[in-house]
């Protein structure tokens, strides 16, 4: 038996080439974000890929914003629920057990960071051109150049 024929067959699911998205599937999937802050969750609770998910975040920049208006809400909505299990002693109010203290610190100390705007999505890169890859060489050669000079002179 030849090493090729001992390995299982590969098991490839077939994407459509399209998906035709309509505003019922991307609320429901907007609404799973929120609750679960999980991409692959809330794909598999509308039926489709995470990478189905992800080419229509590339694609469509209405849909990334309320993404992350998702993800914003899905954040508070877990960072509530754990200040609150950080903050709860299982004790009567007033017994004097102190909460978990470093669990509700760290917590708003991430809050404070998240707070940052998301990042953009990246610029679609196109090749330079012959002259622009020749004026870059020519600019290195002549750091090259004044940097030997430099180096010669001490």
């Amino acid at each position: 038996m030849n090493q090729s024929s001992a390995r299982a067959p590969r098991k490839s699911r077939r994407l459509p080439n399209w998906l035709r998205w309509t505003r019922t599937m991307k609320t429901a999937f907007l609404d799973q974000l929120a609750a679960s802050c999980d991409v692959a969750q809330a794909a598999a609770a509308i039926g489709v890929e995470p990478i189905q998910i992800y080419a229509l975040y590339r694609r469509d920049a209405r849909f990334r914003e309320q993404w992350q208006e998702a993800l914003a809400a899905g954040y508070q909505l877990l960072e509530t629920r754990l200040m609150g299990h950080a903050l709860d002693t299982g004790e009567t109010p007033g017994a004097g057990t102190p909460p978990a203290t470093q669990l509700a610190l760290q917590l708003l100390q991430f809050r404070h960071g998240a707070a940052k705007p998301a990042r953009r999505p990246p610029k679609t890169m196109t090749p330079p051109t012959a002259e622009q890859v020749d004026a870059a060489i020519l600019k290195k050669l002549a750091a090259i150049e004044r940097r030997k000079a430099r180096d010669s002179q001490d």
